[in-house]
């Protein structure tokens, strides 16, 4: 498979070492790497506008005019891309509250690290494979496959269960839900007796329920509040 990395951020000392440290980790993978670079926000956006694709985006935070906050708000909210995998780099790190609903992958801070960029990488090929690999359901007698990635979250009705895909398609079955996330890999976590969720396309979260990137809202029950909150925690630091 070949990546599409990006790199925006007007220092372009930083872009260079980015770039060098990109495609140094891939050269030691059996993988390959395009990498695209960005010294302003509004190229970057024109150039996905355009049609580029992105799978791994690093993003500054503190741009002259359309910040990085601002890009990928615009990344998450008008272009409707939850795929990408979006790493903040900055001085600060004062941003934390700002960043959650854009959901980043990663939160870097400047002086950047061989060793912190190769980490991240390498945490980032994993989830990729794992999205690549397939959930299972039998309806009808018929076998059906879904990749990982792919779903948003799952919901049980009536002895019924539906399956909320990033595409916007709904897929239902015959089973029950608790019997299914057993199933899922850890991304997966059940907040309700009805709703299993993919942290992966959680963009918001409250004391007792989530936002999900389509914009619905689900409770979080009382019961399952705890695991939910470890297990979210646990995906936005990589392990």
């Amino acid at each position: 498979m070949q990546y599409q990395i990006g790199i925006c951020d007007d220092e372009k000392s930083t872009c260079a070492e980015l770039e060098k440290y990109v495609i140094e980790f891939f050269s030691t993978q059996m993988s390959l790497a395009e990498v695209f670079v960005w010294y302003t926000g509004e190229s970057c956006l024109q150039d996905l506008h355009k049609g580029i694709k992105i799978d791994i985006l690093f993003l500054d935070i503190e741009f002259s005019g359309k910040n990085g906050v601002e890009i990928g708000r615009h990344i998450r909210e008008t272009m409707k891309n939850a795929s990408m995998h979006i790493i903040f780099i900055s001085t600060k790190t004062n941003y934390a509250l700002e960043l959650f609903k854009i959901h980043p992958y990663d939160f870097l801070i400047k002086p950047l690290h061989k060793e912190s960029i190769w980490k991240t990488l390498s945490h980032l090929l994993e989830i990729d494979e794992l999205d690549k690999r397939f959930y299972t359901y039998t309806n009808k007698k018929m076998l059906y496959k879904i990749p990982y990635g792919k779903i948003m979250y799952m919901e049980s009705r009536n002895r019924h269960i539906r399956i909320y895909l990033s595409s916007g398609e709904i897929q239902e079955f015959t089973g029950k839900i608790k019997t299914e996330i057993s199933k899922l890999p850890p991304q997966f976590v059940m907040v309700a007796q009805s709703y299993i969720i993919n942290l992966k396309y959680v963009v918001s979260c409250g004391y007792d329920h989530v936002i999900m990137h389509c914009g619905e809202k689900i409770n979080v029950s009382q019961s399952h509040r705890a695991v939910f909150r470890e297990r979210l925690r646990a995906y936005n630091e990589g392990v």
